[in-house]
């Protein structure tokens, strides 16, 4: 999503910096690299897995009867680095995507008070703004609700399985479907 707002940026600036130029590939390379790795120490740290199980099941409250006899993969017995990892990557892309945003909202402004502007730039401006403000608050709000539930859950302790599973349907699956409804 950076790339797709830092090429709206670049494309309604008059922005035509040599170094930006310089500088945009690997940018974007590490931005892809980053995202797509920033995963794989942890698979690494993936604990035994029936020793992670029976702890599981001790450690977990209410845990479901029927649950026992379903296979079962332990990720983690300390989810907080996993969580704290996350939680950096998305801080760090919604701020770069935020400043972005601000940096052609302010592009659009300075270009609506130019005196050549029609009207209907103006107007089309506006719908822009409006489109690019939803495409850009809708994931940062679905995103966030569950990675803030993890970030009070995990180091309190609590657990609610109804309220886990919630934020799970409502966060993660419409994550995965966002550029899918945005295109």
């Amino acid at each position: 999503m950076i790339t797709v707002y830092a090429n709206r940026y670049f494309l309604l600036t008059p922005v035509k910096s040599k170094r930006w130029k310089r500088f945009k590939t690997p940018v974007y390379v590490l931005n892809y690299l980053w995202v797509c790795i920033h995963m794989i120490p942890f698979i690494f740290m993936i604990p035994e897995q029936k020793e992670a199980v029976e702890f599981i099941l001790q450690k977990v409250p209410c845990f479901p009867y029927y649950a026992g006899d379903t296979p079962m993969f332990v990720f983690a017995l300390d989810p907080f680095p996993i969580t704290a990892n996350v939680v950096a990557v998305f801080s760090i892309q919604v701020t770069i995507m935020v400043i972005l945003v601000v940096l052609t909202i302010v592009a659009l402004y300075n270009h609506a008070h130019e005196l050549s502007t029609s009207r209907h730039t103006l107007s089309l401006h506006k719908k822009f703004l409006a489109a690019m403000l939803i495409q850009t608050g809708l994931p940062v709000v679905v995103l966030m609700i569950p990675l803030l539930y993890m970030a009070y859950t995990i180091p309190t302790g609590y657990h609610n399985q109804g309220k886990g599973q919630a934020c799970g349907v409502l966060g993660f699956p419409s994550a995965a479907s966002h550029d899918t409804l945005s295109a």
